[in-house]
């Protein structure tokens, strides 16, 4: 019974209806699809009804991936709306048909000529056939008059050179015009080709209650579109700056070219309404979800009953009012981290399995860092009781809790050697690392889990994108920050010194953590980075490449089992020498980072050995830091210490890793 009353509906709409174009105007572009609007303008000469009929539009169209809006007149009404599917037709434009006519000039020459080839090729056969064939079986023929014959050659020959040479010219002339008309019948087969695709047409019913000109909008959606963030870091020759520009890299194959539209980028969900202004100056942000100006972070840590940490409990954030939902999962330590939430209030859920549900509440305010203590109630049935233990206290500069996780926020920010994580696989046992241009090159990066929820941006000026797939670049923002540069030094990494540039990133710079970085200096490119992730009252820092002249060593001093006692434990102890060697001509200041080791498992106990030279600070990203002065032409040195204690039998899994040759 549907299928009459939309046929019925089409027809009725059929009666008196205006064609109408709507070109496109914008696209608004989301991760993985996008929206194309059209926009059209009918003028209403007195109040009425109109039926409009909008042609050519994509093929796939249906009532599902269409909007209609119409507006410019009070009281204007948008009626039925139906859509259909239709096969084009081809109706040659002015060009088309000059190029038709040319073709109809061009036929009767090339037939021209070629009835003259013919005629010139069968003369050469003629030619060729009153040449004398010897027949030595004909005794009873007369001789032939040797004078007679060789003047008979000399004529064939050159009649048959004319020939030739009249075939070589005809040959001349008669390829550029089949060229040209088989060029012209080619293309006006590729336009009737395109006009007969099957295509959607839209009818949209009006009701205007007066005279005036009425303003249609329709966005249709396509999920052949889609953009990603790509960033460039570029050292600037004082040494003093770094240019800092975020791109878009666009591609599209939704089988029309977009030609002079203007882009709107957003990095939300398709469903949110940006409510974005419809002609904006210049490159700008249009919008920022409440609170995402200055985002709060949470972090705490979660302990069991016994005060042990709880490991591996799933937590998710959530503010129904912002419609803003991320989740985290606890290190070894049981430390978890929220970066960049919106300020508002949260409910707080964790699970694992074996234990109940955790749940709590607490309020994140703009710029400020929220941190938790949370303790598991007795595991039920029922969900468990987290106790809110207040405000964590802040990193000890000296504490020896220590890890051997390594994070990809943790990697983040080491400088590696040569841009090449492939070496982060001997960091820890059992880690394998994959090569980081594969992982930048395979991530898909969750745009509202990056810290930048609800944002979009326009681009200024008419842009065209062709359907073929082929990503392209877009300047999205572009920021000159102050540049601080330093040395860093990741001995358990390389044994190189690189040169580092500390930034601050200015508010509502679009900044997507874990997307690539191409990092420039003296116009040279460095190799490819991961965007660090924004770590509340800590600068930024890019690697700019190994310093020639400084090196760093390693040398085990310890690696042995210390103590053993069967139900008590085990205990090894583990210590290393970290030398800077500078052979520049002046003393240099390196700041020396190493991984906090830490226990996979909470049998297995990972304590820092008081050093020579204390650790200047502890670093969010779980390091410890010490900075070292190296004179000229000289070496500085430090030691480090590890005390590790595991049950008194049984394999340990990080001894091997570490280098310590007994694990049982």
């Amino acid at each position: 019974m549907r299928a009459p009353l939309f046929t019925l509906l089409c027809l009725s709409l059929a009666a008196g209806q205006v064609r109408l174009a709507a070109p496109i105007s914008r696209v608004r572009l989301y991760p993985d699809q996008a929206w194309v609007i059209r926009e059209a303008r009918f003028p209403f000469a007195s109040a009425g009804s109109q039926r409009l009929r909008l042609e050519s539009l994509p093929a796939d169209l249906n009532l599902e991936n269409l909007r209609v809006q119409a507006n410019g007149l009070p009281g204007l009404r948008l009626g039925n709306v139906a859509v259909i599917q239709e096969e084009g037709r081809f109706e040659p434009d002015a060009e088309t048909r000059g190029w038709m006519a040319e073709r109809n000039l061009l036929l009767p020459r090339i037939q021209d000529l070629h009835l003259r080839q013919a005629a010139l090729e069968a003369a050469l056969k003629a030619l060729e056939s009153l040449k004398p064939q010897p027949n030595e079986n004909d005794r009873a023929k007369a001789a032939v008059d040797p004078l007679a014959a060789a003047e008979f050659s000399r004529a064939s020959q050159t009649h048959q050179q004319l020939l030739f040479q009249k075939g070589m010219a005809l040959d001349a002339e008669v390829k550029p015009l089949q060229a040209r008309y088989d060029a012209l019948g080619q293309g006006i087969a590729h336009r009737e080709l395109s006009a007969r695709r099957r295509t959607s047409t839209v009818l949209v019913e009006l009701e205007a209650p007066q005279s005036g000109e009425a303003h249609l909008v329709l966005e249709t959606q396509t999920s052949d579109a889609r953009w990603k963030p790509l960033y460039e870091a570029r050292l600037l020759e004082d040494d003093r700056h770094l240019e800092l520009l975020c791109y878009a890299a666009v591609s599209q194959a939704s089988g029309e070219d977009w030609k002079g539209v203007g882009l709107e980028i957003s990095n939300a969900q398709p469903g949110r309404n940006l409510s974005l202004p419809v002609s904006p100056e210049g490159l700008q942000v249009l919008y920022e979800a409440p609170g995402m100006v200055s985002p709060g972070n949470l972090q705490g840590r979660v302990i069991d009953r016994h005060g042990q940490p709880a490991a591996g409990i799933r937590l998710t954030a959530a503010n129904g009012q912002l419609k803003v939902t991320r989740t985290v999962i606890s290190d070894a330590n049981g430390v978890f981290r929220f970066p960049f939430l919106p300020a508002g209030d949260y409910v707080l859920r964790g699970v694992q399995a074996g234990h109940p549900e955790i749940v709590a509440s607490t309020r994140i305010e703009a710029g400020k860092t929220q941190s938790l203590g949370l303790t598991l109630g007795e595991i039920s049935g029922a969900s468990a009781v987290v106790e809110v233990v207040g405000t964590m206290a802040s990193a000890d500069a000296n504490s020896t809790s220590s890890s051997m996780s390594y994070t990809d926020q943790t990697l983040s920010s080491l400088p590696g050697s040569r841009f090449d994580r492939d070496t982060t696989a001997t960091l820890a046992p059992g880690v394998a690392r994959p090569p980081l241009v594969a992982a930048l090159e395979t991530a898909t990066p969750l745009f509202e889990d990056a810290g930048e929820l609800g944002r979009a941006w326009f681009l200024e000026g008419r842009n065209s994108l062709p359907s073929d797939a082929q990503p392209r670049r877009m300047l999205l923002a572009k920021a000159t920050l102050d540049a601080t540069l330093g040395l860093r030094a990741v001995p358990r990494l390389s044994t190189e010194v690189f040169s580092m540039a500390m930034v601050t990133p200015t508010a509502g710079f679009p900044w997507f953590p874990g997307t690539p970085v191409s990092v420039f200096r003296a116009g040279e490119r460095l190799g490819l980075l991961p965007l660090p992730a924004l770590l509340a009252g800590e600068p930024v820092a890019f690697s700019f490449g190994p310093r020639v002249g400084l090196s760093v060593q390693r040398k085990r001093l310890e690696a042995r089992m210390v103590g053993t006692k069967a139900q008590k434990g085990r205990q090894w102890s583990l210590k290393e020498r970290v030398t800077l060697v500078n052979d520049l001509n002046q003393e240099v200041e390196v700041e020396v980072m190493e991984p906090a080791l830490r226990s996979a498992s909470d049998k297995v106990r990972i304590e820092a050995l008081a050093s020579d030279l204390a650790p200047t600070r502890t670093t969010d990203r779980g390091f410890l830091a010490w900075s070292v002065k190296v004179p000229a032409k000289g070496q500085a040195s430090l030691e480090e210490g590890w005390k590790i204690q595991g049950p008194g039998t049984g394999f340990i899994p990080e001894l091997p890793g570490l280098g310590i040759p007994r694990s049982d």
